[in-house]
């Protein structure tokens, strides 16, 4: 039988005590307990998202569009386009349309426009011209838009065009700490294009720029 006089907690306990919470397993069911519990347990759920899978990513999107509410609560994104998560797509059936993990990237990026923070891994093995161009032409126009992305970072650049095009996706943004990461050497005397001091002009609104050699994997 349901408790009708249990006590209530007020929700400034509750926010406390879901803070000191661990485990997105405690985190979604403490989110059942009651309406005063849900919120604050999706908000830790959902602030920070590591996704690193293939289900993540072509299943999160249409999860933000019916559940529209859980947009306002991410803050911190994490991306990485490997190899396995090419392979992964097929080896797992999904109902509808056969996605891959970047066009789930591209279906995923409207819905985290209010993010404040991204990390982006590129597959290594693979240049910009080579990539989905639905989820090229998707990151493009959510770095130019977003009015709230303030932290940038960006691994697996390949070489000269990859970083024009990233710039010319910059160009106007909000972010203040860009972090590039590449494995290309570029010929000597032929740095410019590598070189914080020249590249920073074109961001003015960049505080920090970082441009180095990638060493994770």
């Amino acid at each position: 039988m349901p408790l009708t006089n249990a006590p209530v907690l007020p929700p400034e306990l509750v926010g406390l005590i879901v803070e000191n919470l661990s485990g997105s397993r405690t985190l979604r069911i403490c989110a059942l307990i009651s309406r005063t519990w849900a919120v604050p347990c999706q908000r830790a759920l959902f602030h920070d998202l590591h996704l690193y899978q293939y289900l993540q990513v072509v299943r999160l999107p249409a999860h933000l569009i019916r559940y529209p509410h859980l947009q306002r609560f991410i803050q911190h994104v994490s991306v990485r386009h490997t190899p396995s998560n090419i392979a992964t797509r097929d080896r797992v059936p999904i109902a509808g349309p056969r996605h891959t993990y970047l066009s789930g990237l591209a279906a995923l990026f409207p819905l985290i426009s209010r993010i404040t923070s991204l990390v982006v891994f590129f597959d290594r093995s693979r240049p910009w011209d080579t990539h989905d161009q639905q989820f090229v032409e998707a990151f493009g126009t959510f770095l130019r838009q977003s009015e709230s992305l303030r932290v940038l970072a960006i691994h697996g650049l390949l070489g000269e065009p990859d970083f024009h095009q990233m710039f010319s996706f910059l160009d106007g943004t909000q972010v203040r700490r860009l972090s590039l990461h590449t494995e290309f050497q570029p010929a000597p005397g032929r740095v410019d294009f590598l070189d914080p001091t020249l590249s920073i002009a074109r961001l003015p609104a960049v505080e920090f720029l970082r441009i180095d050699s990638d060493d994770t994997g």
